[in-house]
């Protein structure tokens, strides 16, 4: 009986707090799958800055514009796909 009222309390969720549910839901799972998706190789990152210098993508680590990370014992520099993004989003908006 108690699985039976579980599962009636499933269906009957108001259609606000099922909404608020599956957003949830969504934007949870977004979150850990751009986590794992979100580093990438410096030829990306310059690709997607639309830029051919390694020195201007120094520069931009350099002045905190965007995020990297150099893992222990690699000499190979990641960066941020979303930090990139939000850098090209924020030049956009300045005047």
């Amino acid at each position: 009986m108690a699985e039976q009222s579980a599962k009636l309390l499933e269906i009957c969720l108001e259609n606000p707090l099922l909404k608020n549910l599956v957003k949830a839901l969504a934007e949870e799972l977004s979150t850990n799958q751009n986590e794992e998706d979100d580093w990438i190789t410096t030829e990306e990152a310059m690709s997607i800055l639309k830029i051919s210098s390694k020195t201007t993508l120094k520069k931009y680590r350099d002045q905190n514009d965007i995020k990297y990370s150099a893992p222990i014992g690699s000499k190979h520099i990641l960066y941020s796909k979303s930090s990139l993004l939000k850098f090209i989003e924020d030049k956009a908006n300045m005047p």
